[in-house]
């Protein structure tokens, strides 16, 4: 009786959408009777993913305006989606499903505090937090997340592999076609301040996030972050200390260290040895690649300061 309640409101709700253009969005808006209805009335599905719009969002934002972020949301969606699932296809068991994706922007969730967004493996769906141009900005992450957690022959462990391919993937190799569109929406200053640094794209007029992931990267590993708190793939915010800044462990580095890192390893050993042996303990690889964490570390280092110079990254 109680889901059938649940429905019946949903319908209820749905046909608030006859003030809406009925050709105004690419998409259809369903009537979900599905997973918590009474939580979420509406549902879309696309070849990649299954979004379910919260009620609380929708008397928050408006349902035009939560439709008009997801149409915005969508334009890029399945091509960053599928870009993804290319890169890592010989790591992952056959075909993806679609990805269960819920709004937060009420931000309910505790997780709200320090993220925009965050997968749960438990119950493999994506909450995405705040509005959407913060979901556009971290997705294709948490869509990494899905596949390396849910959808792999592996599953990698949280933390510094999690992190690092997930940023890999979605900084340094993909497009990110999402990201890209709300990296144009920055002031004169910050624009000004990325094309002094070499990470401009020009063509494109936004941001070159493999370029300020790695040359970012290059400022933690200098120091240039000594003495800062910051948020590390261990996903706690902890202080650069010199002992960190000496010898730090896998869960000490930033998430740009962490994708550079992830990208080293890659050219060096390959990505299937690395998608294989992405479970094991990272602080530990000394049977796997022959050389201690700080080693390992030390080498990226070093290749990460000729990529600066290859990419003409100005760092003072």
């Amino acid at each position: 009786m109680k889901k059938l309640i649940s429905t019946v409101l949903a319908v209820i709700l749905l046909m608030s959408l006859c003030a809406l253009p009925a050709a105004a969005y690419s998409f259809e808006l369903e009537a979900n009777t599905g997973y918590k209805p009474e939580y979420y009335p509406y549902v879309v599905h696309t070849g990649s993913a299954d979004w379910y719009l919260a009620k609380a969002d929708i008397e928050l934002m408006g349902l035009e305006a939560m439709c008009s972020g997801l149409e915005d949301t969508l334009r890029n969606q399945e091509a960053d989606f599928a870009d993804a699932r290319a890169v890592l296809s010989g790591c992952l068991n056959g075909e993806v499903p679609a990805v269960m994706i819920c709004t937060d922007f009420s931000d309910t969730a505790e997780a709200s505090k320090i993220a925009s967004a965050y997968y749960t493996p438990r119950s493999r769906f994506i909450k995405v937090f705040h509005r959407w141009k913060d979901t556009q900005a971290v997705l294709l992450h948490e869509y990494v997340h899905y596949l390396t957690l849910s959808c792999a022959s592996v599953s990698s462990r949280p933390g510094f592999w999690t992190e690092g391919i997930a940023e890999y993937v979605s900084r340094i190799v993909c497009k990110n076609r999402m990201s890209r569109s709300v990296n144009t929406n920055l002031t004169e200053e910050e624009i000004a301040f990325f094309r002094e640094k070499g990470a401009w794209d020009t063509q494109e007029n936004c941001v070159d996030d493999r370029i300020r992931y790695i040359g970012s990267a290059e400022l933690f590993r200098r120091g240039f972050a000594l003495g800062q708190e910051y948020f590390a793939v261990s996903n706690t915010f902890i202080q650069r200390t010199d002992k960190v800044q000496q010898n730090p462990k896998s869960g000490d580095l930033s998430f740009f260290e962490a994708a550079s890192m992830t990208a080293w390893l890659i050219e060096t050993y390959g990505l299937d040895f690395v998608c294989a042996h992405w479970d094991s303990d990272p602080d530990h690889p000394e049977a796997l690649y022959g050389k201690t964490f700080h080693e390992l570390y030390t080498d990226w280092a070093e290749w990460n300061t000729r990529q600066c110079e290859q990419l003409g990254i100005v760092i003072e």
